[in-house]
């Protein structure tokens, strides 16, 4: 029985290469790479490739699978975080305006926030923590014709854009709202939001900076 089952399965592989035209040498490269490879925390693996002097190239059986709707590449957006498209979960007239805003006040003020965020006391590291970003790049999971694997620091700037959230704004109306419950008008809440994001910001300031050191 088990010579039987030996020679089903190897009549059921050459069937299978012949339906998606694998030869030998990508039947052993899929074998390779994916024989001993496991799915991550559930992620799904991309289409099979093989690898040539041109990079990595899809196989027929990576098209099928492409096709289909098997496994896909993830296409995540790499370009300047404020020209990103509007989001459902955003106003697109506050995008735009934020966008103006944050626009006038970088042209206006690039320069001494650039020399702010040079600096190396405590004032600089809170100029860093808010004025630059650091956009991480993973090198997994990604299309094979993406080349940008490293991290890249943006020059100091100021982004308003998160103030065209939905859940910010509705975050900031229930601040306001369970303010009025305390006889707190719009002035006091504003200034204890101001206060407390600054304490938040000062201990984020000091933790990134030492984690940067380590």
């Amino acid at each position: 029985s088990i010579r039987k089952t030996d020679e089903y399965l190897e009549k059921a592989l050459e069937y299978l290469c012949q339906i998606f035209r694998l030869n030998e040498a990508q039947l052993s490269q899929l074998i390779r790479t994916r024989g001993g490879a496991a799915e991550e925390s559930g992620k799904k693996l991309l289409p099979d490739c093989i690898e040539d002097e041109e990079g990595l190239t899809l196989t027929p059986l990576g098209r099928y699978q492409i096709i289909n709707g098997l496994r896909k590449f993830q296409v995540e957006y790499q370009g300047d975080p404020e020209l990103q498209p509007i989001r459902s979960y955003e106003s697109a007239t506050l995008v735009r305006l934020l966008f103006r805003l944050s626009l006038a006040i970088n042209e206006r003020f690039g320069n001494q926030m650039e020399r702010l965020c040079a600096r190396e006391d405590f004032l600089g590291s809170f100029c860093r923590y808010h004025l630059t970003s650091l956009s991480l790049v993973a090198s997994s999971q990604r299309s094979p014709h993406t080349k940008w694997h490293s991290g890249r620091i943006q020059q100091p700037r100021v982004s308003l854009r998160f103030l065209a959230s939905y859940r910010t704004l509705f975050s900031m109306l229930i601040v306001y709202f369970m303010g009025s419950w305390f006889c707190l008008g719009p002035v006091a809440c504003t200034f204890l939001l101001l206060l407390g994001y600054l304490l938040f910001a000062c201990g984020m300031s000091v933790l990134t900076e030492k984690r940067q050191l380590h």
